[in-house]
């Protein structure tokens, strides 16, 4: 699992302008991402010897992604 750059961009850029509107960040909650992408390094699981289940792979293909 990943992180989306893109998602976590723009959660900081929602922050950010909290901050800059006046809010201090000492009242602020804690923030964090809930959601992550599916990839799988196909390459490095073979060559580690690592088996990737084939319901996990097929989620990777069609919803995530699969670096070989």
């Amino acid at each position: 699992m990943g992180l989306n750059q893109y998602d976590l961009g723009v959660k900081t850029g929602k922050m950010v302008a909290r901050i800059l509107k006046g809010d201090k960040t000492a009242t602020m909650p804690v923030e964090f991402m809930t959601k992550g992408d599916l990839i799988i390094n196909q390459k490095v699981a073979d060559e580690l010897g690592i088996k990737i289940p084939a319901k996990l792979l097929d989620e990777a293909k069609t919803s995530g992604k699969v670096v070989k």
